[in-house]
Parts: C-alpha cells; structure tokens; sequence
C-alpha cells in the first residue's frame, strides 16, 4: 500500500519537472514573442491592452 502511494507521488513528481524542464524551455520562445511583441508600435500595444483588459472584465461579470 505504501510503495503504491510512494510510487504514485514519484510519478507526479517526474510529470513537475518534466513540466518545469519543457516550461523553461518554452521561456526563450516565449521571450522572442515577447520581445517581438515589444518591439511593434505603441498604438498596436494600447488597443490590444484595451481589448485584453474588456475582456477580462466582461469574462468577470459574465462569471459572477
């Protein structure tokens, strides 16, 4: 009983850093879209802050 439960907590444990390992592999690609994203014009970046923060806010009201 033991072991199963020891063995069931390992396997989460390899799924976490499998996941941390492919996490932190995406974070370059993510920087490259992130800097990309950055790098456009500020009327681009305000209308998508806009359109970003009316959606969260109608997904807020729609949850309540």
């Amino acid at each position: 009983m033991l072991a199963r439960k020891n063995r069931a907590k390992n396997a989460i444990g390899n799924d976490r850093s499998a996941f941390w390992v492919s996490f932190q592999g995406n974070m370059a690609a993510n920087a490259a879209v992130l800097k990309r994203f950055f790098d456009c014009g500020e009327a681009v970046k305000s209308s998508l802050f806009v359109i970003v923060a009316f959606l969260t806010l109608s997904n807020k009201q729609l949850t309540m």
